[in-house]
């Protein structure tokens, strides 16, 4: 038995609606299926092509505002200016106009959205999105499975899916059953603690590709396959973007939750006076990293703004040669697991980074006039830090010399005793020189020991 769900058109000219449906009781998705069964896009297709009456008992579908002109600007997804996170609960949401800068995707102009929703979407929040639209009453499979899929793909906002387009059908069944049902279940299962829906990781469903090359859906497969592959390799809790109440600047561009910032300013304060006091007027010291939000190593880890030169375009063209001889090939889950292992290795996944809980810091020190660089060990910096770290309650990294994170002596508290220790590699693995999470240092080789045999 089939669902049918009401979707406006929202083409003036033809001003008709098109259903799209979905099949109760089948999943589709998944790297490993090469095609989408021929069952499931002949259901697709006949569902698009048939109208149908039965939309009585459907829950409020996502309003068209015929009174908004149409625009068609470049999509703006993945915004980091305001790395503030999406709040999740919405006691009475206004749809409002809204502000410059976050409406730049037509979506935004033809449905009325709450602006929490818009802005979660600009940053690739989807499971947010599906969220707070749930939270304001949007029920329906079908609409908020078309918010996420035109807002991917604006360039066909207004029109069906045609049936050679199967590319965007997969995208729309794969949005569908990875994002919006598991949300609209999850959000229906009664609980016996407020439903308060939050993210466990970030949907690879948003991923870009920044390269230089074209981006096939191959290539697109492979990418979430890898992502969502070395997500699952990560340990540790997922830490999600930080409320911005809980932030507070360091300096320069450089903040962090508020207890460590207010640690890290007396600590610089301090280190800054025994340099003069010791004469050393032709040193600076100072922040080269802090906090990065889920949603920037989001960005971090596809590359975006680097021109295909960091993140995942570059590991994928360096291991090129190693994925080939993989069995199965370049794309192959052998060669899934390969790229994986080596993307860890140099950048976390979002949500799993040691900047990301607002406790880290990369510290630097440079001759005065010239851009800070990490430290080593031999650095004046590193010893005083040796030496005077631990009175505002900085601790070491093991492996990185430039490394230090907050973490003061536990008071009984749940907060103090929910801080645990950065996990430390083996020794062999240790480096002065080389940061595996820091996007501004260069790219390094691939590792000898990730070739196959």
């Amino acid at each position: 038995m089939s669902q049918t769900f009401a979707f406006e058109d929202p083409t003036p000219a033809a001003g008709s609606p098109f259903r799209v449906g979905s099949v109760a009781g089948e999943e589709f998705g998944g790297y490993a299926e090469a095609e989408v069964p021929d069952r499931e896009l002949e259901l697709f297709e006949l569902l698009q092509a048939h109208l149908e009456s039965e939309a009585g008992d459907e829950p409020e579908a996502l309003e068209y505002d015929e009174g908004r002109e149409y625009e068609d600007p470049e999509a703006a997804a993945y915004e980091l200016d305001d790395p503030e996170a999406a709040e999740y609960e919405l006691d009475d949401p206004e749809y409002e106009e809204p502000a410059l800068g976050e409406a730049e995707n037509p979506v935004a102009r033809f449905f009325r959205l709450p602006i929490d929703a818009i802005d979660a979407l600009g940053k690739g929040s989807y499971a947010a999105a599906v969220a707070l639209l749930g939270t304001a009453g949007h029920r329906s499979e079908n609409d908020l499975t078309n918010v996420i899929f035109y807002f991917r793909h604006p360039e066909v906002l207004g029109r069906k899916i045609l049936p050679h387009e199967r590319d965007l059908q997969r995208d729309w069944l794969q949005i569908r059953n990875t994002i919006v049902r598991p949300i609209l279940q999850r959000r229906t299962t009664p609980s016996t603690t407020p439903d308060t829906p939050g993210r466990i990781s970030i949907s690879s469903a948003g991923l870009r590709w920044y390269g230089t090359d074209e981006a096939t859906p191959e290539l697109l497969a492979f990418m979430r396959a890898v992502y969502d592959k070395q997500v699952a390799l990560s340990q540790g809790p997922f830490v999600d973007t930080l409320p911005e109440s809980a932030v507070k600047r360091v300096e320069g561009g450089h903040r962090a939750l508020a207890a460590a910032a207010d640690a890290a300013i007396s600590m610089l304060a301090a280190a800054r006076a025994d340099l003069e006091k010791e004469g050393r007027t032709d040193l600076v010291v100072g922040i080269t990293s802090a906090y990065r939000s889920a949603a920037e190593q989001y960005a971090i880890w596809q590359g975006k703004g680097q021109g295909g030169k960091r993140g995942f375009p570059y590991y994928y063209r360096e291991s090129a040669k190693a994925r080939q001889a993989t069995a199965g090939g370049e794309h192959s889950p052998a060669a899934v697991l390969l790229l994986a292992k080596l993307m860890k290795k140099y950048i976390a996944a979002p949500g799993y980074s040691n900047h990301q809980d607002g406790l880290a810091f990369d510290l630097g020190i440079a001759q005065k006039g010239r851009p800070l660089k990490k430290i080593n060990t031999a650095a004046w910096f590193h010893e005083w830090l040796v030496n005077n770290a631990a009175r505002f309650d900085f601790h070491p990294y093991p492996t990185e010399a430039w490394h230090w994170v907050y973490r003061p002596t536990p008071t009984g508290t749940k907060e103090s005793e929910s801080w645990q220790p950065d996990e430390v590699p083996p020794q062999d693995q240790w480096s002065d020189n080389l940061d595996p999470e820091d996007p501004e240092l260069p790219e390094p080789e691939l590792p000898d020991n990730l070739e196959p045999d």
